[in-house]
């Protein structure tokens, strides 16, 4: 399958950065993260499985999903007071940030800690997919070390040929004058087929989980990556 980016202007296609597979904006935290656990050499049992996050393939699947929508920009964030925040970027570009009205969003609730205003990243590019595959965009995926909140939403990017641009929240920004660098992931985003489904509640089965179970703890080593683990490929 394959997924298209469509700069909207001239400018977008010669100056601003497109979409990218999410494992090539891998957080820096994430890579400086040894695999082993403090004190370890090597993997055991004895203790216990000494690994920390990067052992969980749960996890990194979440961080190299899809595709991510980056600053093409540094953005300075300034701290009116009172819940105000105001946005400057240099001239010589297109339009970073707008906001909702008030109104759009009476009831929303505030990002953690943050406010309830929500502002919109802009995207200089239409996002296309295969008739029949709809989009999931949300905040990328485990990083709640930025200062921000981006909302979830989902597209009908095979029909939609229309730039989707980003809503977000700001968190409690403390000081007066906050950068987002150029390069910050703003959104996550991650092509999914549209199916119908029906749900079913079965009953207990103590054959199979008894079963499993033992399937899954008989490995030593990293059980879930070699009974279950299947590689995705987003380039």
């Amino acid at each position: 399958m394959k997924i298209s980016f469509i700069p909207t202007t001239k400018f977008a296609e010669e100056c601003l950065t497109p979409p990218l597979p999410a494992k090539k904006v891998m957080p820096e935290w994430y890579k400086k993260t040894p695999f082993l656990l403090d004190g370890f050499k090597e993997y055991t049992q004895k203790y216990g499985p000494p690994v920390t996050h990067k052992g969980c393939n749960p996890f990194l699947d979440s961080l190299t999903a899809g595709y991510v929508f980056c600053l093409s920009s540094d953005l300075e964030i300034i701290n009116e007071g009172d819940s105000k925040y105001s946005f400057y970027w240099k001239p010589g570009r297109n339009t970073v940030i707008t906001d909702h009205k008030k109104n759009q969003h009476p009831l929303m609730p505030s990002a953690f800690n943050g406010f309830n205003e929500v502002y919109k990243f802009h995207n200089d590019f239409i996002i296309k997919t295969p008739k029949g595959y709809s989009t999931h965009f949300t905040h990328p995926l485990n990083q709640h070390d930025l200062p921000f909140r981006t909302l979830s939403g989902n597209v009908e990017t095979d029909t939609y040929m229309q730039s989707v641009h980003f809503p977000f929240q700001l968190l409690e920004l403390k000081e007066g004058v906050t950068i987002i660098e150029k390069g910050t992931p703003l959104c996550q985003f991650i092509p999914f087929k549209r199916d119908n489904w029906k749900h079913e509640v079965r009953h207990f089965d103590e054959t199979l989980i008894k079963r499993e179970t033992f399937k899954y703890h008989s490995r030593l080593y990293r059980a879930y990556k070699s009974l279950h683990w299947v590689k995705k490929r987003f380039d």
